[in-house]
């Protein structure tokens, strides 16, 4: 099944202004808001309904039209994937759960926080919410926006404020490693790279890091809260 979403993600990637959407749906719902899907974007939209969620393919100036779709919960920029991240898996007939094994899996998890694999996405990503703060700080930046805030001398302009992120991971399969620590290397690597700011609750991006034997794809939430209640009428 996680090849499916691959496949997906590199039709995306192989057309022209085209961007990956999964959505979060009620178990049970998938069809219905694939249906919905269908209808709101065309026939001819490329979708993959899946345990939870749907993925499907639209050109990014459609975005707005998604908050039409009623059955979805919350959304998520797709972005770079990894076909084969040679992590251990416990299919692998050399599988052995040794520290120095996990070491260097969890190194391989931290190389897909690498610069040049989320600049497109996360460019998308600005444009699509409407991020006004710094989603590119050099260092210098981020420690001058560090200052400012711990000093409280004056209120910082929006463009200069430096954009505050959380990681998370979602593993499926059995690895050397916990998700827990996966997203714990890979936040780390995502800080060094990018300079953003730690928060793990008043943040303005959660970055989550997908994995499955030995694939994985990265997914920029666009939603914080879900999208359901916009349904519910007193």
């Amino acid at each position: 099944m996680f090849d499916k979403k691959i496949n997906i993600l590199k039709q995306a990637e192989n057309g022209v202004g085209l961007i990956t959407i999964e959505a979060t749906v009620p178990t049970g719902f998938e069809l219905v808001a694939k249906d919905e899907c269908l209808k709101l974007f065309g026939p001819d939209t490329t979708i993959y309904d899946y345990r939870g969620s749907i993925f499907f393919n639209i050109p990014i100036k459609d975005y707005n039209k998604v908050s039409k779709l009623r059955c979805i919960d919350h959304l998520f920029l797709v972005g770079p994937y990894f076909e084969n991240v040679e992590v251990f898996c416990k299919n692998n007939p050399n599988f052995e759960n040794t520290d120095v094994i996990k070491q260097n899996d969890l190194k391989l998890i931290g190389e897909l926080a690498e610069k040049g694999h989320m600049d497109t996405t996360l460019k998308a990503w600005r444009e699509m919410i409407n991020f006004k703060g710094n989603a590119f700080p050099t260092k210098e930046e981020h420690l001058n926006y560090k200052v400012a805030v711990e000093n409280k001398t004056e209120d910082v302009d929006d463009t200069k404020k430096v954009l505050k992120f959380r990681a998370t991971c979602y593993r499926s399969g059995s690895h050397t490693f916990s998700s827990m620590e996966a997203a714990t290397v890979f936040g780390g690597k995502l800080q060094d790279n990018f300079h953003w700011v730690v928060d793990l609750s008043d943040f303005d991006l959660n970055v989550v890091l997908n994995i499955s034997g030995n694939a994985a794809y990265i997914a920029l939430a666009l939603t914080k809260e879900s999208m359901h209640k916009r349904n519910i009428t007193h």
